[in-house]
């Protein structure tokens, strides 16, 4: 034990400020003499001074991953070169803060071909991460502080979201997920994952989603108790679909699905957009009819657009059925297609709905049903049904705008497509359906021809044939 005289020597001053000045150097260098460093667990630390060891020994280890140290161009012994500005893109690859130990803001290293796993867990003041465009695997984003996360057209089989509960959107199209947890992502307002492997996606507790794109998934079921105002979810695998609780929705795309009742949608008011083409709906049903009379009510009262092309038998690619049921010689899945069609796809329904040949009670014909492109002679449709009962005219389920696309006057009931208009259609086949009041619709097809002739009579003379048929 000193004595008083000792402790108050004063040739222990020097010795004591010596050492207090070693033990400030050790601490800016970032190195411990006893402990190792509670991220990287390294006797130094290897980080850089003022560098949060978390954001940037785990930068580092992704850069070090295959060659996307190279495909970065980053210089690991300098961070502060990573948020440099690229002149190429306008953008710089890493943002750091100004914090005593520097924390990543910000991330974009899209479309750089970078492979393998992300890992940005624990990085407490990263707001937006754009990987988009690349080669990686997996990511790991947390307990992070992300607002916005871009990671579409990757190949992800996982992505780790938990612990972000300010992600407000999220789009991870275009990759190979079979599951995606954003359970405790309760901020998200978008939500796109287009084109991946889901089975199954729960949003029970994301009541925050204004727009979801779940399209070319597995999906057999969805549930959406949210404040959802756009929905799309064509192709997938759904036989119900309940948004009879989603009163602000205005798009929706549900086509080519399942689904065989869309009563749901009755309620809704504020419809702008609705297609729910390709279905099992069985469009002489009573049930199917009241619903899309209602439905289209309310889009053609907010100016919007309505489409419900019905799914053709598989067998004689008609609906209704006209084959008579005659399928035998054709499989689908293992299943005769038959079968297909007795599950949905038009054959039955009310009766004095259909004729006993399957056929619908409406009939029609072209004059001509082939249009050659720049030939300024309209394609003639005569439907044999009151002028009184027309509703509208639709190609292809779209629905056409009388005096710009077609006109129609009475004589049963005749419509005139335009030229201007059939010379904006594609070369190949193409399906008219003409509507009446009662749900009552004549389903036909037309074919549109490029031009191909070499000189200006060839054609005049062709059309010169039309002219006498005409007359």
């Amino acid at each position: 034990m000193l004595s008083r005289k000792t402790t108050r020597n004063p040739r222990i001053i020097p010795i004591l400020t010596a050492l207090a000045i070693f033990i400030s150097i050790f601490a800016m260098l970032n190195v411990s003499a006893t402990d190792e460093c509670e991220y990287c667990g390294q006797d130094p630390c290897i980080t850089p001074v003022g560098y949060h060891c978390n954001d940037y020994q785990k930068l580092v280890a992704f850069a070090l991953q295959g060659d996307n140290l190279n495909k970065l161009g980053w210089d690991l012994a300098n961070p502060e070169s990573w948020g440099f500005l690229n002149p190429l893109t306008g953008t710089s690859d890493v943002t750091w803060n100004s914090a005593e130990q520097k924390r990543v803001t910000h991330i974009n290293i899209s479309n750089k071909a970078l492979t393998g796993t992300l890992e940005v867990s624990d990085f407490t003041a990263l707001s937006t991460l754009n990987a988009n465009i690349n080669q990686l695997t997996s990511i790991n984003a947390s307990n992070s502080n992300l607002i916005r996360l871009e990671a579409g057209a990757n190949q992800l089989t996982a992505i780790v979201l938990s612990g972000n509960a300010n992600l407000e959107e999220l789009y991870v199209s275009a990759n190979q997920l079979t599951t995606l947890d954003v359970s405790s992502n309760t901020a998200l307002t978008h939500l796109l994952v287009h084109g991946n492997r889901l089975t199954t996606l729960d949003v029970s507790n994301n009541a925050a989603l204004l727009s979801l794109g779940v399209s070319d998934n597995r999906l057999t079921a969805l549930d959406v108790n949210a404040a959802l105002s756009q929905l799309y979810v064509q192709n997938n695998q759904l036989r119900i679909l309940d948004v009879s609780s989603n009163t602000q929705l205005g798009m929706l795309n549900v086509s080519n699905n399942r689904l065989t009742d869309i009563s749901s949608l009755e309620d809704l008011t504020n419809l702008t957009a609705v297609i729910v083409s390709y279905n099992l709906l069985n469009l002489q049903s009573a049930k199917v009819q009241a619903s899309i009379e209602k439905i289209q009510a309310t889009v053609d009262g907010n100016d919007g657009i309505f489409e419900y092309t019905p799914q053709k038998c598989l067998a004689c690619k008609s609906y209704p059925c006209i084959c008579d049921g005659n399928h035998d010689d054709v499989q689908s899945g293992g299943n005769s297609a038959r079968d297909a069609i007795i599950n949905g796809f038009g054959i039955g329904g009310e009766a004095g709905s259909v004729n006993n040949s399957g056929k619908t009670e409406i009939s029609g014909h072209f004059e001509n049903d082939t249009y050659i492109k720049h030939s300024e002679i309209p394609l003639v449709y005569t439907a044999d049904k009151n002028f009184a009962d027309f509703r509208e005219v639709r190609i292809n389920g779209r629905r056409l705008t009388k005096g710009t696309h077609y006109t129609v006057k009475s004589g049963s009931t005749i419509i005139t497509l335009l030229p201007e208009y059939l010379d904006t259609l594609e070369a190949g086949e193409h399906e008219l359906s003409v509507h009446f009041s009662g749900l009552a619709v004549v389903r036909d097809s037309f074919t549109v021809e490029d031009a191909e002739y070499d000189d200006v009579s060839t054609l005049a003379g062709i059309l010169g044939e039309f002219d006498s048929i005409d007359n």
